[in-house]
């Protein structure tokens, strides 16, 4: 792991993941992280802090606030430049994507939007083949007479959910060593207690006119799911998703 730069960048950067936050309120859920790093002056009190964002990876901020990096995780988390790299989170038990989430059946005739991306995913559908860059869950359901048949055939599933194989490495001396899944459990750790500071958190920065982060985020997801186009009981559900033919008009 150690030898993997990027995986390790976003195990780092997970620690702005939340699950439920949706693509089109990125913005705001950005931006009050931010309102609270930057409230926080005594550099120690700031790596505990994160480090008990992701208890599982804290030392990793521990080795990163000796490296003095977090200032540059941070200040890209700021503008939602957050990657993502599925074998590094699947290896550490990290969630960094709302694809890893589990999926959830359909109902009354529709199916949650992230389901049916993680569905294309899961059945590599002709243009769904590659990770989606947006790691935040579209809004919505879509009815399931406007979906893929294959999509429709595992809405009712349940049980379909990435797993974790292995890794194999291939030796110099051209023997390929492997390390097998180990599907053991987390150990259960004692609840933590509250930490008590005497920070006050400056929310001025908080600017609730700017939604180009989510703006970006939603584009990228539907984008990725919609890479044929939209349904008509899709069209103009979102002005950041709708392009208007006559965009592409010139004068």
């Amino acid at each position: 792991m150690s030898c993997n730069t990027k995986g390790m960048r976003s195990l780092l950067s997970s620690i702005f993941y939340e699950s439920g936050i949706a693509c089109n309120v990125v913005s705001p859920w950005l931006q009050s992280i931010t309102a609270v790093v930057i409230s926080v002056a005594d550099k120690r009190i700031l790596t505990h802090m994160l480090m008990r964002r992701v208890p599982h990876l804290a030392f990793l901020w521990l080795g990163g606030a000796v490296l003095n990096i977090q200032e540059h995780i941070l200040y890209e988390g700021k503008f939602g430049l957050i990657p993502t790299e599925l074998h590094a989170a699947v290896w550490s038990g990290t969630t960094q994507s709302f694809m890893q989430e589990p999926i959830h059946p359909a109902t009354n005739g529709h199916i949650r939007r992230s389901d049916e991306c993680r569905l294309l995913y899961f059945i590599q559908e002709e243009h769904h083949t590659r990770w989606p860059i947006c790691q935040w869950t579209p809004f919505g359901v879509t009815a399931l007479q406007d979906t893929e048949i294959d999509v429709r055939l595992h809405a009712d599933c349940a049980g379909h959910c990435l797993q974790y194989a292995g890794w194999k490495w291939t030796c110099q001396n051209g023997r390929v060593a492997y390390q097998m899944s180990d599907n053991t459990p987390p150990p259960n750790l004692p609840p933590e207690e509250p930490v008590v500071t005497n920070v006050t958190i400056d929310y001025q920065g908080l600017n609730h006119g700017d939604e180009g982060v989510s703006e970006n985020a939603t584009r990228s997801i539907f984008g990725w799911l919609r890479v044929e186009g939209f349904p008509p009981n899709e069209k103009k559900i979102h002005d950041w998703i709708y392009i208007d033919e006559s965009d592409y008009e010139h004068p």
